[in-house]
C-alpha cells in the first residue's frame, strides 16, 4: 500500500517535505517511521489524516501521515549591531533618545 508522509521543521532535513512510502498491508505509523529513519524520541505530534493519533495505529493505502518535531523555546540572538544599537537608545519622558 502506498501513503503520503508530510514532514515538518527539523524532519525535512535529508528527507523533503513531502513523501510517498511503499508499506505492507497492515503496517503502522510506527512502521513509516522506522522506515524514514525517524526515533520516536523526535516525534512530538503524528497525526493521521489530520487527526493526531497513535503510532500503534494500522494505516490504509492513501493515508495522510503528518510528523511534527518537538519545539522549544531558544535563546534568543541579536546579530551585534542591533544589540549596539538597542543599548544606545534610551527612554524618557515617553521620548527615545539616542546616547
Amino acid at each position: 500500500m502506498e501513503i503520503k508522509v508530510k514532514l515538518f521543521a527539523t524532519l525535512r532535513e535529508n528527507r523533503g517535505k513531502e513523501v510517498s512510502l511503499e508499506l505492507k498491508e497492515g503496517a503502522t505509523a510506527e512502521d513509516a517511521l522506522k522506515k524514514l529513519e525517524i526515533p520516536k524520541k523526535e516525534v512530538a505530534i503524528l497525526m493521521i489524516n489530520g487527526r493526531d493519533d497513535d503510532p500503534g495505529k494500522e494505516l490504509k493505502s492513501g493515508d495522510l501521515l503528518s510528523i511534527f518535531p518537538p519545539v522549544g523555546g531558544g535563546e534568543i540572538f541579536l546579530p551585534p549591531f542591533i544589540f549596539v544599537i538597542s543599548c544606545a537608545i534610551k527612554k524618557r519622558n515617553g521620548k527615545i533618545y539616542s546616547q
